[in-house]
C-alpha cells in the first residue's frame, strides 16, 4: 500500500487499524484520507508529512491530543475529529 505514491484518496474506515505505517508518509499525493472508527490511541504523526493532504477525517478513535505538527497541513481545509477523548483543542489547529 505504501508504495502507491500516486494515489489521491484512501479510505481505511472501519477496519480496526491501530498503527499508522510509518511509509505511508511517501505517499505525497494524497489529497483525502478516511481513518474513521478505528483504534487509533495516538494520532499518527506520518500524517503530518503529507503536503498534499487537503481532507482528513480521524473521528471515532481514541486518541486524546494532537501533535503541534498538524500545523504543517497547510493544504487541509478539512478536518473530522469528532468522537475522540480529545481534553483540549490547542492554538495550532486553530492556525489551520
Amino acid at each position: 500500500l505504501c508504495a502507491l505514491e500516486k494515489l489521491e484518496e484512501l479510505q481505511l474506515g472501519g477496519n480496526n487499524v491501530s498503527v499508522f505505517p510509518a511509509g505511508m508518509k511517501r505517499m505525497t499525493s494524497l489529497t483525502k484520507l478516511s481513518l474513521t472508527a478505528n483504534k487509533l490511541k495516538m494520532f499518527p504523526s506520518q500524517i503530518c508529512e503529507l503536503p498534499s493532504l487537503k481532507t482528513l477525517d480521524v473521528s471515532r478513535n481514541q486518541f486524546n491530543f494532537l501533535p503541534l505538527e498538524i500545523r504543517y497541513l497547510t493544504s487541509l481545509t478539512d478536518l473530522n475529529i469528532t468522537e475522540n477523548s480529545l481534553k483540549s483543542i490547542t492554538a495550532h489547529v486553530g492556525a489551520l
